[in-house]
């Protein structure tokens, strides 16, 4: 009976704990997948849980909405605290924490805000570049900041950028920011998104077809958050309906409408993404140099006018300044079968889909 009392103890102590922290006990690392552009930054979260504040600290990610930085911070958050509860952690994005510290000015309880946060084991902040739009806050997260760093508890933040990039960020800040581990992390490559959705489909307990799921990864690549929501969707309507969807349907329902993507995607606009994760000149691209690096821009170029605007090889051809649309045509079969084989080609056709769905 004692033992069951102790069980429950800390069952209780965890769930307070919990509840203080302000995080989502639905973020964990066992349902957070792992890709290409996310792998640094899953170690290092791993890294942090083993040993907070001597691993990495601070840890800074940035990236895209919805890439899973805000995932990785309270996976870390909870695993710590499913190891030792009596840990004090909180969550918050930097509205928050500006409002407090507001409040906090206003009601003449400075040095309670203060012993709240300067006392924590794990502090993680949110959308940290919203912090720039109060100088006093800043002052304060400087001083919070220096205390946990100083007395070795950990400082997790997310930002869309790097601190190099955050406009009105006081250099004290920025050079501590900058002082520990920096994670970039990426939109997750065709692979990720379908493994995503697979495990998603399986939490939802429905049968999908992979024609389906082809069709969801394919077109939704900004953000995982997105591809959870149409997979999650489309369950649904599985559910109700009891049968399979066909694709017209699954693109209704999903608000899917390709033929107007491709419309505002202009060949030009094609161009000058391929120049731009490939670091050329779009004059490469158009013009006669035949290196093997620019040659696989160009043939990239031509795959992705073709299969993404789907316009008609002899325009193809024109765009890149050739006469044959032949040329298109063996680009297309050319880089389709690299793509299977090289993954680094593989990685910058799925970023220039990216960009050109922004």
């Amino acid at each position: 009976m004692p033992i069951f009392r102790e069980e429950n103890n800390v069952e209780a102590q965890k769930q307070k704990a919990l509840e203080q922290s302000q995080l989502n006990p639905d973020f964990s690392f066992e349902n957070f997948v792992t890709g290409t552009g996310s792998r640094l930054a899953h170690a290092v979260s791993l890294a942090v849980t083993e040993q907070p504040g001597k691993a990495y600290n601070p840890v800074f990610f940035y990236g895209r909405t919805g890439v899973g930085k805000t995932h990785l911070m309270q996976a870390i958050g909870n695993e710590i605290l499913n190891k030792n509860p009596h840990k004090k952690i909180i969550y918050c994005n930097s509205e928050q924490f500006l409002n407090e510290v507001i409040h906090a000015i206003r009601s003449g309880k400075t040095e309670d805000f203060r012993n709240n946060y300067r006392k924590l084991d794990v502090l993680i902040i949110d959308d940290i570049h919203f912090i720039t739009s109060s100088p006093k806050t800043q002052e304060e997260l400087f001083h919070t900041f220096n205390s946990l760093h100083l007395n070795k508890k950990q400082i997790i933040m997310a930002s869309d950028r790097p601190p190099k990039d955050i406009n009105g960020l006081t250099d004290r800040l920025r050079s501590r920011f900058e002082g520990g581990m920096i994670c970039d992390i990426q939109p997750p490559d065709y692979e990720t998104r379908m493994a995503i959705l697979l495990k998603k489909v399986e939490e939802q307990d429905v049968q999908i077809s992979q024609k389906i799921l082809d069709l969801i990864a394919l077109n939704i690549n900004t953000n995982v958050r997105e591809l959870e929501g149409a997979v999650t969707k489309v369950a649904t309507m599985i559910k109700v309906l009891g049968v399979d969807m066909p694709e017209e349907e699954v693109l209704r329902i999903l608000e899917l409408d390709i033929e107007n993507k491709r419309k505002n995607i202009s060949p030009e606009k094609v161009i000058n993404v391929v120049s731009e994760v490939f670091e050329l000149n779009p004059k490469d691209i158009k013009g006669k140099k035949r290196t093997a690096y620019i040659a696989k821009a160009r043939q990239t170029a031509m795959f992705i006018l073709r299969e993404t605007l789907e316009i008609p090889f002899e325009k193809a051809a024109k765009c890149v300044n050739r006469k044959d649309h032949t040329t298109v045509l063996h680009a297309c079969e050319k880089i389709k079968a690299e793509m299977e084989k090289d993954r680094d080609l593989a990685n910058k056709i799925d970023k220039c889909q990216y960009m050109l769905a922004e």
